[in-house]
């Protein structure tokens, strides 16, 4: 009687991924299978019992795989490769027999198109860009970017053959300049348009000097629009804030002092947009002097207009004065109220009284004139009647 085996097969798996995890569990069965059959061949013919024990790990793997696969269903995927392209072989130098695998072509330097022609089965192939990696069979020919215009040339493709060295940005340079004379397109728009191109071919030293320039003439447009626009906002400021003060004196009789005020906050703003607009927009020095000599000469025009209303402030203050110092000199000579020895003509001090009554007037009364005293309540009612008020000194509005 043979004796009993025991055999044991762990069966383990990189759960990870489903190839990897069924790889592994295919490869555990097919050894298991294979143990055992060597030992039922030893054991043939005889009373044999074999145990065999099998620790499935990969089972949890392989569902968590095959769950995954599932989740996919009726879903896009987008699947990111990246690439080492160290170790590949570059063929700025060309080639004429190939190998088989990944190769990077438009690599040689120094020149302004790098672009190479493959030859594969007899067809001509092209990829635009600098360093692009591509798949070569085995035997294709890589020209040079030198060899690769000179084909061009020789069979008369259009660009190559009229001295441009990149078609693709001739036919790019085409479509935009036949959108801008189809549409109202803005300098910036157009800028937009120039930088998107610079992104496309900046691997090309030639059509990148000639992109340059056009964003600088867009950039161009751009500044002149600025200036023209920050230009008109100042004289329809200078026009719209001196129309606004001479509409208030006439309709709203605006004061001296209000028109003061306002032509010193007109200053005051007209300033900050000089100042804002010399230092956002893309002025010269020259253009800058100008524009500040302009402001000087406008702010000269407004002291100009402050001054002559301090002027007339002030005269109006001085002629008040004079006039108040004429009413009283006035009193002061023609009614003797003071002089104790001129009393008992209380008409006459009625009619002194009454007669230089105004807006504004500060009559002085002595005390020790008994024609005061006697005609003080008439004078006080006959000036209420005419309209006035009485009020201390310290309510008077200077």
């Amino acid at each position: 009687m043979a004796e009993a085996a025991n055999l044991s097969v762990s069966i383990t798996g990189d759960a990870s991924g489903l190839i990897n995890a069924l790889a592994t569990a295919q490869n555990a069965l097919a050894t298991l299978n294979l143990s055992a059959g060597k030992i039922m061949r030893g054991f043939d013919g005889k009373n044999a019992k074999i145990n065999i024990t099998a620790v499935d790990n990969t089972a949890s793997g392989v569902s968590s795989a095959r769950a995954s696969i599932n989740s996919l269903k009726d879903r896009t995927v987008n699947v990111t490769v990246k690439y080492n392209v160290q170790g590949m072989p570059k063929l700025a130098d060309g080639t004429q027999y190939a190998k088989s695998g990944l190769a990077v072509v438009n690599d040689e330097r120094g020149v302004s198109d790098p672009r190479e022609l493959i030859e594969h089965n007899g067809r001509l192939m092209m990829f635009s860009g600098r360093d692009v990696v591509v798949p070569l069979s085995q035997g294709d020919k890589v020209y040079t970017a030198d060899e690769t215009k000179a084909i061009m040339n020789g069979m008369g493709i259009p660009h190559y053959a009229s001295g441009k060295n990149n078609e693709m940005f001739e036919m790019k340079k085409a479509d935009l300049n036949h959108y801008k004379k189809t549409n109202d397109v803005s300098p910036t728009e157009e800028l937009r348009l120039w930088n998107e191109l610079m992104e496309q071919f900046g691997y090309d030293s030639e059509v990148v000097k000639e992109i340059q320039e056009e964003i600088f003439a867009s950039q161009k447009k751009i500044w002149k629009e600025e200036k023209k626009a920050s230009e008109t906002a100042l004289s329809n400021y200078k026009k719209h804030s001196d129309a606004w003060i001479k509409y208030q004196v006439q309709v709203n009789d605006m004061g001296v002092d209000e028109q003061i005020e306002s032509y010193k906050r007109q200053l005051y703003n007209y300033n900050a947009m000089v100042s804002e607009m010399v230092t956002s927009t893309a002025y010269s020095a020259d253009e800058i002097k100008e524009i500040w000599e302009d402001f000087y000469e406008y702010k000269a025009d407004v002291d100009l207009k402050i001054g002559k209303l301090e002027n007339e402030k002030n005269y109006a203050v001085y002629e008040k004065w004079k006039s108040d110092a004429k009413n009283w000199k006035n009193i002061r000579d023609t009614y003797d109220d003071w002089d104790e020895k001129k009393q008992g003509r209380e008409e006459y001090a009625k009619e002194k009284i009454l007669k230089n009554i105004h807006n504004g007037a500060v009559i002085l009364l002595h005390g020790n004139s008994k024609d005061n005293v006697n005609v003080l309540d008439y004078c006080i009612k006959e000036i209420k009647k005419m309209g006035y008020e009485f009020k201390s000194l310290d309510e008077f509005e200077r």
